[in-house]
C-alpha cells in the first residue's frame, strides 16, 4: 500500500542541518531511514490522518492496544492554572500517553516538546516547539510559549528534556532543568508532579552508556528511539498524578534548581 511520505528523513535533515546534509552520502541516509523505521511510521500516520489533539493520541493508543491507567486524578484542581511536570521514561510513547491520559482530564493544554516532533501531523494544536538540540529558541518559538503560560491552558512538560537513562543500574531521568520552576513563579502556576511508568530496552541504555564510556558526545542512541517506540504495544501504562505544589511555596528563597531536583524526587516517590 502506497502512503504519503509524511515523515521524510532527507527533508528533515536538510531543514534541521543543511550543512551536514550536503556532506551525507546517500547510503548513510538510507541506513538512517531504516533505523528510524520511516516506512512503518508513515503507515501509522496514514491511519491517524485527519485526527488532531487528544483524538490523535487516543487513536494511536487504540491501534497499538495501549491501555492507560490514571491514579490520582482527584489531585488536579479545578480552575487552577498548573504546570504538569513528568519524568520522561520512553522518549515518544510517554508523550502520547501523557497527552491522552492527562489531556482528556483537562479542558485545554499545551505541551512543550522537542521541535522535531512538529513534523508530525495532528499535534500542532497542542505541541509547542522547544529547540532541544541547538539549545537556542528563536523569538518565533518563545512568543507562543509565553502566550501559553499567560493563558488559562494547562502546561505539560518533561523537565529533563531528554529520555531517561540507566544510572547505577536504575532507569531514571537525568537532571531536571530549572526553567519550569522559574516559569511557575513568573506566571503564577502551581506545579503538579506526574509519574509515567515504563522503560526502554537494555540495548538502548547499554548503547548510551557505551558511547559515553568511549567519549562520544553525540547522543547516537537517540537514533534508535523510534525502534523503541514501535515496540511499545499491547501494554498497560500507569500515570500517577501527585498533589499540586503552590507557586508561592517555590518563593521560599531556595534556588529554582534546588526545587527542580526536589520535585523530581517527589515525582519518583509517587510510585514507591
Amino acid at each position: 500500500m502506497a502512503v504519503d511520505k509524511i515523515i521524510d528523513i532527507d527533508k528533515a535533515f536538510k531543514a534541521k542541518n543543511p550543512r551536514l546534509y550536503r556532506f551525507l552520502p546517500g547510503f548513510v541516509l538510507w541506513i538512517i531511514r531504516r533505523i528510524v523505521h520511516q516506512k512503518e511510521i508513515n503507515i501509522i500516520l496514514h491511519d491517524l490522518k485527519g485526527l488532531e489533539g487528544v483524538a490523535f493520541f487516543e487513536k494511536y493508543c487504540q491501534i497499538k492496544n495501549i491501555e492507560v491507567q490514571i491514579i490520582g486524578k482527584e489531585n488536579i484542581p479545578e480552575n487552577t492554572r498548573c504546570i504538569f511536570a513528568s519524568n520522561h521514561p520512553l522518549g515518544g510513547p510517554d508523550g502520547i500517553i501523557f497527552s491522552y491520559g492527562v489531556g482528556r482530564l483537562v479542558k485545554e493544554f499545551k505541551f512543550l516538546v522537542n521541535d522535531i516532533l512538529l513534523y508530525l501531523p495532528g499535534v500542532k494544536g497542542v505541541f509547542l516547539p522547544v529547540d532541544v538540540v541547538g539549545k537556542k529558541n528563536s523569538r518565533e518559538n518563545i512568543l507562543p510559549i509565553d502566550a501559553a503560560y499567560n493563558s488559562d491552558q494547562q502546561i505539560f512538560i518533561f523537565p529533563a528534556g531528554m529520555v531517561s537513562r540507566k544510572q547505577n543500574g536504575v532507569v531514571k531521568d537525568l537532571e531536571w532543568k530549572k526553567s519550569f520552576v522559574s516559569a511557575a513563579i513568573k506566571y503564577k502556576r502551581d506545579i503538579i508532579p506526574v509519574h509515567i511508568s515504563g522503560r526502554n530496552s537494555n540495548f538502548f541504555y547499554n548503547l548510551a552508556n557505551f558511547r559515553k564510556k568511549i567519549g562520544i558526545k553525540a547522543n547516537i542512541e537517540m537514533l534508535f528511539l523510534v525502534h523503541e517506540f514501535l515496540k511499545h504495544k499491547n501494554t498497560k501504562f500507569q500515570i500517577t498524578i501527585g498533589k499540586p505544589i503552590s507557586y508561592t511555596e517555590l518563593q521560599n528563597g531556595e534556588r529554582p534548581q534546588v526545587w527542580a531536583e526536589r520535585i523530581k524526587n517527589i515525582t519518583y516517590s509517587l510510585v514507591k
